[in-house]
């Protein structure tokens, strides 16, 4: 944490108020449940008045994200800012590799098509509890000349929806660039009772939930999109077409998989599926990569990233970061005229209020999210297919239901507001490219890409022993004026080392202390502090 402090008298006399700060202090000594009040939130900074054996002290935070989505003003608490026992840097290191991956790429490409990927590493940090970011990576089981796939998912709302993307997207990916003799194939062998082809072999951490097994009626929408391919309804020919429209399927079937339930209301003894409506009611952003031979492309949904890291052909020891995809979000100009062109005029003012979608969804792309996307009268019946469920069920399984009233959002007037379209970007792989990081948006809230994409660089060429750092004309301290080498490249895994950099950063740099800190916050807490933070590294064979 940051240690640049104002006395407590100093820190009064800056606010207008001096009677209620001396309240404030006076229930901090008074209540000795209470351990800490903070008087202000601007982005990622708090003035904070804490309570350490008795005595005040005040000091100006940095907590890793920007606070921003919190009510700002004062709030009580009653942890400790100055944990009495702090963990180990070894403890540290643990928490922080507990799921990382790396492997490296077999050359199992042909002499013609040589594997672009030599390997990647990958590691998700969480914060929510339950975990709601996603990862998946996987190749082509028969044909490697299709390339490989990389993908990261944010949920939002709950878990359920990135699961369900995470689980099923390449599946539906893998079908759209099955030649149509294949797929005739595969559907005749369906019929005749064997099982599901084994399309993709994936990469999988051994300490994270695996993917669940197709169900019944998962496996009926899988053949309804080969079915609609070889009729010619779905026409692909081509990558981007292909990801276009698997994008659009999965977000339909996932909605009508939900909006079915309605039908088990009439039906006597029957219980609607309320794992489909969990799916369809949370939320996905999704952010994923085919590489194939020397070409990539990325589609992006929402507000993951993805950025080419390449090498400076001038200055050697410098990296250039290149954006492979959009911020779908208000920040995006583009976006929100994109929206507003969608609706009608009187409706401007409401569409995007305080940055987010009807004043609600900070992404403007996006999985399920059917609160934004059925008509009203949907919602309502989706709303009260619980009404006879048991009370510790209720839809959604991990909350119950609210009063139906507020499951139709303010101002709801012409939807769908929301869509599953992807931006698709696709890029020639040049001699100089040497990584793409895909990461959740629990990165990129807190380190700039240029950032990333310089600490990856330095760190392959440390390891590789390319070049002395110590006399290189530029370091990623250099672009944010911090001490980049604070903990050294300790983690030879590179989205590791990406996600210590990120939760280590202070307003002065930054500090071991400070990755103590992050990890061991309470879980309850966490999230307030920084978002679930996932990155996958992706490294390309040198070409040329």
């Amino acid at each position: 944490m940051n240690n640049s402090c104002k006395s407590v008298s100093k820190l009064r006399n800056s606010w207008r108020n001096h009677n209620l700060c001396k309240f404030f202090e006076k229930s901090l000594l008074k209540d000795k449940t209470l351990n800490y009040v903070i008087l202000h939130r601007h982005n990622s900074q708090a003035i904070c008045v804490h309570k350490n054996r008795g005595k005040l002290f005040s000091k100006k935070y940095c907590f890793g994200r920007k606070l921003s989505n919190f009510h700002h003003g004062p709030e009580y608490g009653r942890h400790s800012f100055m944990a009495e026992e702090e963990i180990t840097d070894e403890a540290a290191t643990k928490i922080l590799r507990e799921h990382e991956m790396s492997m490296v790429m077999k050359e199992d490409f042909d002499s013609k098509n040589l594997n672009p990927v030599v390997g990647f590493d990958s590691n998700i940090l969480p914060s929510n509890s339950p975990l709601e970011d996603r990862r998946a990576q996987a190749k082509f089981h028969h044909n490697t000349d299709l390339g490989m796939l990389f993908g990261v998912f944010d949920g939002h709302g709950g878990h359920q929806c990135a699961n369900a993307v995470c689980d099923r997207l390449f599946m539906y990916l893998a079908l759209a660039l099955l030649p149509h003799k294949d797929l005739s194939v595969t559907l005749r062998d369906l019929d005749s009772g064997k099982p599901w082809p084994a399309l993709l072999e994936w990469y999988q951490h051994s300490k994270l939930p695996p993917g669940k097994s197709l169900r019944p009626h998962q496996v009926q929408r899988l053949r309804r999109f080969m079915e609609k391919r070889l009729s010619g309804e779905i026409v692909i020919s081509n990558i981007e077409d292909a990801m276009h429209h698997v994008c659009i399927e999965l977000d339909s079937d996932i909605l009508n998989d939900a909006q079915k339930q309605t039908v088990y209301k009439m039906l006597k003894h029957a219980r609607p599926d309320l794992a489909a409506i969990d799916c369809a009611m949370s939320g996905a952003v999704a952010c994923f990569a085919h590489i194939s031979q020397d070409i990539i492309t990325v589609a992006n949904i929402g507000d993951c990233r993805a950025v080419l890291g390449s090498r400076d052909m001038v200055k050697k020891d410098r990296w250039i970061a290149t954006p492979l995809s959009r911020k779908h979000n208000a920040m995006n100009e583009e976006e929100k005229q994109r929206i507003y062109s969608e609706h009608p005029e009187f409706e401007r003012g409401n569409i995007i209020k305080n940055e987010r979608l009807l004043g609600s969804l900070a992404p403007f792309r996006a999985f399920g999210n059917a609160r934004f996307k059925w008509p009203a009268k949907t919602i309502n019946e989706i709303a009260f297919l619980s009404t006879d469920s048991d009370d510790d069920i209720g839809v959604g399984g991990d909350y119950r239901i609210p009063d139906q009233s507020n499951w139709v959002l303010p101002f709801y007037r012409s939807p769908p507001y929301l869509t599953a379209k992807p931006d698709i970007i696709q890029h020639e792989i040049q001699p100089n490219d040497a990584f793409l990081v895909l990461a959740t948006d629990g990165l990129w809230e807190t380190m700039h890409k240029h950032y990333v994409i310089q600490l990856i660089g330095e760190q392959i060429d440390r390891m590789e022993g390319k070049t002395d750092m110590n006399n290189a004309d530029i370091s990623a301290s250099d672009i944010l004026d911090t001490d980049s080498a604070f903990f050294g490249f300790e983690d030879t895994n590179a989205a590791t080392n990406i996600i210590r950099h990120c939760i280590g950063q202070t307003f002065d740099g930054s500090s071991r202390r400070q990755v103590r800190s992050m990890l061991n916050l309470p879980q309850r807490e966490s999230r307030f502090y920084r978002d679930d933070i996932t990155v996958t590294v992706v490294k390309f064979n040198p070409l040329g």
